[in-house]
């Protein structure tokens, strides 16, 4: 539905579904070492208690969402390129 609806894509339903799962695995592995890398940062750096903790698993959350979208959009749910547009603009005859 995502794929239809929201980004309207054309491209291969098996090469998107391939590139979404590759993204959810690299975002898993990625969330837990930027949070990893966080945590030790301010533990370090004195920075410990309630607010910090939460500072940080904010900041942990805003960085997939804000890389998820554009995956989606440019990266797998993408269109094909019009061949026939193509054609047209670089086969001109003079």
């Amino acid at each position: 539905m995502n794929r239809k609806i929201t980004f309207k894509a054309d491209a291969n339903p098996a090469v998107s579904m391939a590139l979404y799962a590759v993204m959810v695995l690299f975002m898993i592995f990625a969330n837990g070492w930027i949070g990893s890398a966080m945590t030790t940062w301010a533990r370090e750096n004195g920075w410990t208690g309630n607010l910090c903790d939460m500072v940080i698993k904010v900041i942990g959350m805003l960085i997939p969402m804000l890389w998820t979208y554009p995956c989606n959009r440019f990266l797998i749910h993408r269109k094909r390129k019009d061949c026939e547009l193509f054609h047209k603009k670089y086969n001109k005859r003079s």
